[in-house]
């Protein structure tokens, strides 16, 4: 009996060809989330939204690069002198200078140190780096920053990253004033010798101890120094060192032998003194041939000035001077019209033979100009209309109806027309009557004097006041000189113009 209800079960079960007919019209989808049913080509129904948003990946930490930069680092070495208890005037301190280091964008704290300590051939625990600081070359009066820790290492870094190209860097250590606990270690046997060459003219090489770094020994020993080297020794040094900086190679002094200090950006020019202390300094290898020594010799004021000099001009010539602006209201202009100022306007008429000697009403200090159509009342001139009791001088000024002059140009004045008004005289009255020499006798002037004066073409007559200190400055005038050219310029004018009054 089971078997036969186990065939009525299999005659349940749906036909195999229409099971596979319904599953190729529509295909399978979960029961629980059926989607409802649309026809692709059927444009009047939305389509689903698909997002087209990518996941977010994680951000990677940023990568810190920084920009490359080389920078030229001195270092100096300040050691004070020994503090006396006597009153005395303080000594300045002693200086060793080494270099360059180029600090690079990829140097660290620890390399900076043992490159500072191979330069001075010591160990990083002989030099107090606790006293380390650090500035910019320019501007010189700039602000030292510390530089004593990583930190300090790493805020020098940030700002040589903005520095401007070609910064240059010094750096300072202060020694105590009793000096290191370890001194420096130098080399218990004598330097090395080696040869350089020599210039073409002396024909030998110029052997002389090397001032190479010494190599840090294990035992303290003092420095070997030659309290009187050889003369012999001294000329090699003098002449390796005038090979070296011989005459041209400075660029800013092409004439002469001249040593630029990078690290101070000063220029020294190289005499004989000075080359024979510099020698001396390198045979006591206290200094190299490529860093100056410690001495008065070398200090900044006996450097030479940064100043250009001025070109000597042309001497200006006192009679051909044209000044273009109008003279100053201090003084008054020969102009023919009696106003201030540089220019005049000429209409065609003469001046008045002499001036107008009652007051003026409106305070003008001259004569006024003649506009046409309007004459002045002078007496003799006809009168146009009556003139009134209360204001009888009421048409000598010009009319307001006048057409305005025509333009012209400027009158040009001389150093001589541009002085206080002298009527009884005019400039060309006081020339040619005595000549310079004679001029110089007359006023009791020197040779120098009388030179100076030749150069700015002076002739007795003119008006010295007139010129400024620069031009008188540059033909070679001293103040006292020239303050007494002018008042014996000035004694000669009022002489002449006395001598014309008592002529006449």
């Amino acid at each position: 009996m089971d078997n036969f209800n186990e065939l009525d079960e299999l005659d349940d079960l749906p036909d195999p060809n229409e099971l596979i007919a319904s599953l190729v019209a529509k295909p399978f989808v979960d029961d629980a989330s059926d989607p409802p049913s649309f026809d692709p080509l059927d444009f009047s129904v939305d389509l689903p939204a698909v997002s087209t948003q990518q996941a977010a990946c994680p951000a990677s930490p940023p990568v810190n690069i920084r920009p490359p930069f080389s920078v030229d680092t001195f270092v100096e070495l300040i050691q004070p002198e020994a503090v006396k208890k006597a009153r005395a005037r303080s000594k300045s301190s002693t200086v060793q200078r080494r270099g360059p280091i180029p600090m690079c964008e990829t140097m660290d704290w620890e390399e900076l140190v043992e490159k500072i300590t191979q330069l001075f051939s010591t160990t990083p625990g002989g030099l107090p780096l606790s006293t380390m600081e650090w500035r910019f070359q320019k501007p010189a009066n700039a602000t030292c920053l510390p530089l004593n820790s990583a930190s300090a290492y790493r805020s020098l870094v940030n700002q040589l990253e903005t520095a401007r190209r070609g910064s240059v860097v010094l750096i300072k250590i202060h020694l105590p004033a009793g000096g290191l606990s370890a001194p420096l270690v130098y080399p218990t046997a004598a330097p090395p010798m080696y040869t350089l060459p020599a210039p073409p003219s002396l024909g030998y090489t110029t052997p002389f101890p090397t001032p190479a770094t010494p190599v840090p020994s294990a035992v303290t020993t003092p420095a070997i120094t030659v309290p009187n080297p050889p003369m012999d020794d001294v000329n090699d040094v003098i002449a390796f060192l005038e090979h070296k900086y011989s005459v041209g190679r400075c660029r800013e002094h092409s004439n002469i032998r001249c040593f630029h200090d990078r690290a101070t950006n000063l220029h020294h020019e190289l005499t004989k003194l000075k080359l024979l202390v510099w020698a001396k300094a390198i045979i006591d290898t206290s200094a190299t041939p490529d860093f100056l020594p410690n001495s008065n010799h070398f200090r900044e004021s006996e450097a030479i000035s940064r100043r250009k000099t001025r070109s000597p001009s042309k001497v200006p010539d006192l009679l051909d001077r044209r000044r273009a602006s109008p003279p100053s209201y201090g003084r008054r202009s020969r102009s023919p019209d009696g106003f201030r100022g540089s220019r005049h306007w000429d209409y065609g008429f003469k001046r008045h033979p002499y001036r107008y000697r009652y007051p003026d009403p409106l305070g003008f200090q001259g004569t006024p100009p003649m506009y046409p159509p309007q004459p002045l009342m002078w007496p003799g001139y006809p009168q146009t209309q009556p003139q009134l009791p209360i204001m009888p001088y009421a048409h000598t000024y010009p009319s307001a109806y006048a057409p305005p002059p025509p333009p012209a140009p400027p009158v040009a004045l001389t150093l001589s027309s541009v002085e206080p008004i002298q009527p009884e005289s005019s400039p060309a009255d006081l020339y040619g009557e005595h000549s310079l020499e004679e001029f110089c006798v007359m006023t009791r002037l020197d040779e120098h004097v009388k030179g100076l004066l030749s150069k700015l073409g002076f002739q007795p007559g003119d008006d010295l006041s007139v010129l400024r200190p620069s031009d008188w400055g540059e033909v070679g005038f001293k103040t006292l000189e020239w303050e007494r050219a002018c008042r014996a310029s000035l004694a000669y004018r009022q002489w002449q113009i006395s001598k014309r009054k008592a002529g006449n």
